[in-house]
């Protein structure tokens, strides 16, 4: 049984890497990459989709996670061609697994501050918090956080932020993760601001602040800044990257 089990295992392997190997023949997402079109990347995806998983999908979502890491740090060619791809690998990813929690992070981030399509990195969210269940994973209650988040900032939609921040609230109660007690009073806080006033331009600033603490680059870091600070927030930087922060007055 353990040899047939290590066959297996070797086969899976096998053919997950000669797969992509041959989808990606001849391209390194460097000088290649900067040829293809974004239709012919979107192909390429999806015929990885198309591989037999034979129950590694964990193996097959990090596999393409790595994909995404070359993709997206391709500054260079990214110059030209945007993010717009960011979506569709993470479409693939949180299917394959929808219980790693920091697939979601980057999910979100690369979907909205990037490429744009806060719609897009929604529906990827919706698409795996509907696998997921109160306390499985013990961090779930971050992904309704990150939900609520892209809804408030980027589609203006405080009635399902309202929601999202509670839901975040509820499966924070239940769940055994480090430090859930404080993210659920937090959580109900919002909530309970954004009922009283839903363009409280402090629960929007504590929002973009918690997008500052998981910022891919020094660019969106940027970029939350300038928008904490035309929210009347106050805030700096200093050469040690300690920030200081001045929040607004409470609407």
């Amino acid at each position: 049984m353990q040899r047939l089990f290590s066959t297996l295992l070797l086969t899976a392997g096998t053919v997950l890497v000669v797969g992509m190997q041959s989808v990606y023949r001849n391209q390194n997402f460097g000088q290649a990459s900067e040829e293809l079109t974004s239709s012919a990347s979107v192909e390429q995806l999806y015929l990885l989709q198309a591989l037999p998983k034979l129950g590694f999908e964990n193996l097959f979502a990090n596999g393409i996670f790595l994909k995404f890491l070359q993709y997206f740090g391709d500054d260079a060619v990214r110059e030209k061609t945007g993010y717009g791809l960011s979506p569709d690998f993470f479409s693939l990813i949180l299917a394959a697994d929808p219980y790693y929690r920091p697939f979601y992070l980057f999910a979100s981030s690369s979907s909205t501050l990037y490429a744009g399509q806060p719609t897009r990195a929604i529906s990827l969210l919706n698409q795996g918090l509907e696998q997921l269940e109160p306390n499985q994973p013990p961090d779930a209650f971050l992904i309704w956080r990150y939900k609520g988040t892209d809804e408030l900032l980027f589609l203006g939609s405080s009635a399902s932020a309202q929601e999202s921040f509670q839901t975040a609230a509820d499966w924070a109660d239940v769940s055994n993760y480090p430090n859930s007690e404080l993210v659920a009073e937090v959580s109900r806080r919002m909530v309970e601001s954004l009922k009283q006033n839903s363009d409280n331009t402090a629960v929007k600033t504590n929002a973009w602040l918690s997008l500052l603490n998981s910022a891919l680059d020094e660019a969106s870091r940027q970029r939350i800044i300038e928008e904490i600070r035309s929210l009347g927030g106050d805030i700096s930087v200093d050469s040690a990257g300690k920030v200081d922060i001045d929040l607004p007055t409470v609407d």
